[in-house]
């Protein structure tokens, strides 16, 4: 299935692949911090599924709740999330 997305303001955007079977909600404390809601939207892909386009999404490392590091992509000049992206990938 093919997705498209983009920030608030419009200056980074995406294109991805996914399967839509691997959409889930996720209920952890930083998904909801992240969105201000109870629950993230998510779904798994690998990053040969995206292509960025627009300005690049600044990165900054996080450790979640199950001890690992992610790293959350965001828009520099409006603050959305986009994605965020495990330890290798």
């Amino acid at each position: 299935m093919e997705i498209d997305g983009q920030c608030h303001c419009g200056r980074v955007s995406y294109r991805a692949t996914i399967d839509p079977e691997k959409v889930s909600i996720c209920h952890c404390t930083d998904c909801q911090n992240l969105t201000g809601s109870p629950y993230r939207v998510t779904v798994l892909c690998s990053a040969e599924q995206i292509e960025m386009t627009g300005a690049p999404a600044k990165i900054y490392p996080k450790k979640g709740d199950n001890g690992r590091t992610r790293f959350q992509h965001f828009c520099e000049a409006c603050g959305s999330p986009l994605f965020s992206s495990g330890e290798g990938g």
